[in-house]
């Protein structure tokens, strides 16, 4: 009869044999990322939280319009290692080369 070669049970799941352990993954290169242009860092710059209390919850860029000089207070009272700091300057010296 048709089948009687083959064992009564049979084991649940996929037969396993002795295969080789799977290849190492492929590494992927990243591009560089690219430098991103003035106007960007300005626009980066510009959405920075200001640290004010008098502007609470207003970004750098708002407060710009708003105060001019609160840009340039941030920008002195700050270290640039601050990101605030960073921006703030980045903002004002942006500005200081327009009008140049």
């Amino acid at each position: 009869m048709a089948g009687d070669e083959f064992p009564e049970t049979v084991s649940e799941g996929v037969p396993t044999t002795n295969a080789s352990p799977p290849a190492e993954p492929y590494a992927v290169e990243e591009p560089a990322p690219r430098e991103l242009t003035q106007e960007e860092k300005l626009e980066q710059a510009m959405k920075v939280p200001c640290p004010i209390t008098k502007f609470k919850g207003k970004t750098l860029g708002e407060v710009l319009q708003l105060d001019p000089g609160a840009i340039k207070w941030v920008a002195e009272k700050f270290p640039a290692t601050e990101k605030v700091g960073a921006a703030a300057q980045f903002i004002r010296d942006f500005a200081l080369q327009q009008s140049a």
